[in-house]
């Protein structure tokens, strides 16, 4: 678990990670800022990628920024900025079989692997905030639904191949 917002509205920066055998959480760093609206993805040596998110209610302050989770250090640190700022997207981002991280969300795709980022272009319809994003057992990805910005609901779906 990471950033986030506290029963008075207020912003976090922490993180903690929950060990099921034991029934517990412990702290786990923090964020380069209090943030949230965003989402995380596992990473095949165990860290994490912490993906946009948002520092306030403000458009101004969605985040192109991603921070990588160092699990032996328990640290984050930054990690590469996406194609375009990205929030409310904690359904539209999948770690395929590869270990390559899909970021859906916004206008468009990246694709996260080996600490760099790559975007593969922009996804017909409106922009898309809260979208859902789903592996396929032949490796695509189907990116459905969300809300443009103006909360219209979006009915469409994309697959891709990243």
């Amino acid at each position: 678990v990471a950033g986030g917002q506290s029963a008075r509205g207020t912003l976090v920066d922490t993180a903690a990670i929950y060990d099921p055998a034991a029934n517990s959480w412990r702290e786990a760093g923090r964020l380069d800022a209090p943030k949230y609206k965003l989402a995380l993805a596992a990473l095949p040596d165990g860290g994490a990628l912490v993906v946009g998110g948002q520092t306030a209610d403000d458009p101004q302050a969605r985040l192109a920024r991603t921070e990588r989770f160092d699990p032996r250090s328990g640290t984050f640190r930054p990690g590469p900025q996406m194609s375009e700022p990205r929030y409310k997207i904690s359904d539209a981002v999948v770690t395929l079989a590869d270990g390559r991280v899909v970021i859906a969300g916004g206008y468009g795709v990246d694709t996260y692997a080996d600490g760099a980022l790559r975007a593969l272009g922009t996804v017909p319809g409106p922009e898309r905030q809260f979208p859902a994003a789903a592996t396929l057992p032949d490796g695509r990805v189907l990116i459905t639904g969300g809300y443009d910005n103006r909360t219209n609901l979006t009915a469409t779906a994309v697959v891709l191949r990243p």
